[in-house]
């Protein structure tokens, strides 16, 4: 039977987003590392709220840049489509994720550095700044992805960041834990997020977001966890939305913590910069 353990103050928002979402995640404020008390191998064990707390600070602290290539793909009733790409990553709140074509040639640009967001596209050599949401990222005619469902997903991948505005609580089922974070607004505890750790290793295999409204917005699934460099990342990710759209991402070529500098994350300077 799940028997509700604790309940608390905790320290959380995915690395993840919309746009504001991600300076949240990425930006998460210096705190001090600790050594978690729960181990990371070995039989299913007991672990109290804080133990996990701490355990996902320690992760999050550990990832202060990334360099992958990335495969997405999206399926909804209305189509499909896949691009690949290049993402970077730099903390505070530094994004970047180049789409390719079949040869390898960038069709586009993403750039994000806080609440702004920019695409540049180099076979125009413009850049939009704004009504960007819908963009068509597998091509003219196929807005498949929101960019904000994208930004969230990506940012998820990334890790957690623990902020202390959330309430949290805990449930212990025999394989997973479920971790429940709160919003108050209006002396009213609002569910915001739900997180599943499976209780060997403690990764995380699913995140569920939700509205204002208490609605689930959007389940994420974590999966192929591979130890790159001493840390457990995953290497897939799937998402789906109550609108029956489904997002899969496919990492490969994980480094983490590589040098990257601001010629990183600075975009071409087009003389067309210009809403879409």
């Amino acid at each position: 039977m799940i028997k509700l353990l604790d309940c608390g103050r905790a320290r959380t928002a995915a690395f993840g987003l919309g746009c504001t979402l991600l300076i949240l995640a990425l930006s998460g404020c210096s705190t001090k590392r600790v050594s978690a008390p729960v181990v990371e191998v070995g039989p299913a064990g007991d672990a109290s709220l804080e133990e996990l707390l701490e355990l996902m600070d320690r992760r999050y602290q550990d990832l202060t840049t990334l360099k992958a290539l990335l495969r997405v793909e999206a399926k909804m009733p209305s189509g499909k489509g896949a691009f690949y790409g290049i993402l970077l990553f730099r903390r505070p709140d530094q994004l970047r994720l180049q789409g390719l074509d079949l040869l390898g040639r960038p069709v586009f640009d993403l750039l994000t550095r806080g609440e702004e967001v920019q695409i540049y596209l180099p076979r125009e050599d413009r850049t939009l700044t704004e009504g960007i949401e819908s963009f068509p990222f597998f091509g003219e005619g196929h807005a498949l992805l929101k960019l904000s469902d994208l930004l969230e997903v990506l940012g998820a991948s990334g890790g957690v960041y623990l902020d202390p505005a959330l309430i949290s609580a805990l449930e212990k089922d025999k394989s997973v834990y479920i971790l429940y974070l709160f919003l108050l607004q209006d002396s009213r505890a609002i569910l915001y997020k739900k997180l599943w750790l499976e209780r060997i290793h403690f990764r995380l295999v699913k995140e569920e977001i939700f509205d204002p409204e208490g609605q689930r917005r959007l389940a994420i699934f974590f999966d192929d966890y591979q130890k790159i460099e001493g840390q457990w990342r995953p290497l897939r990710v799937r998402a789906e939305t109550q609108e029956d759209y489904q997002m899969n991402l496919e990492y490969s070529e994980v480094k983490l913590n590589p040098q990257l500098g601001a010629v990183d994350f600075s975009l071409r300077a087009p003389d067309n910069q210009e809403k879409p």
